[in-house]
């Protein structure tokens, strides 16, 4: 992708009054989530990646191995992955129940993640946190989740 196609491909969603995720997809497979407006800065003709998450910190990016620029809600799940879509609808429907059913998020480590209260629990985008009584918190995002589960019933799995 030129510099001219990658600008006009992104400029439209960083403005968006109401951002949306979105992933740049490159040449060799590599994925970089922008999940946030100020994680791609673009000052022309350097486009720069801001991930506070990432180990290697900020890097200026070269839009010529992007492929395609794709809202993370329409990304097709890899496999064995819980596709972002699900992942945030069904944990959203889960939260917002009436009365609330305590669930369970079962993670590829074979771990077991049970959410007994809804404010336990805060989820944005393809992360969420866990807050549990006298444990430190988990964090975990859609790729590690195997399943969901309430009252016995699978909901979703990868």
């Amino acid at each position: 992708m030129t510099a001219a196609e990658f600008h006009t491909a992104v400029r439209g969603l960083l403005n968006e009054r109401t951002f949306q995720p979105f992933v740049l997809e490159l040449a060799g497979g590599e994925l970089i989530h922008i999940e946030a407006a100020d994680e791609l800065v673009i000052d022309p003709p350097r486009f720069i990646v801001r991930k506070q998450t990432d180990p290697s910190g900020n890097g200026t990016l070269d839009p010529r191995p992007v492929e395609r620029v794709t809202m993370l809600d329409r990304l097709a799940p890899r496999a064995g992955e819980l596709a972002y879509s699900e992942f945030r609808g069904r944990l959203g429907q889960l939260l917002r129940a009436e009365p609330f059913v305590p669930f369970v998020v079962g993670l590829k480590d074979g771990t077991e993640l049970t959410v007994d209260r809804a404010n336990r629990l805060a989820s944005n985008g393809r992360h969420a946190v866990l807050f549990t009584r006298g444990q430190p918190f988990v964090v975990f995002n859609n790729s590690e989740v195997a399943h969901i589960t309430a009252n016995g019933e699978v909901l979703c799995h990868a």
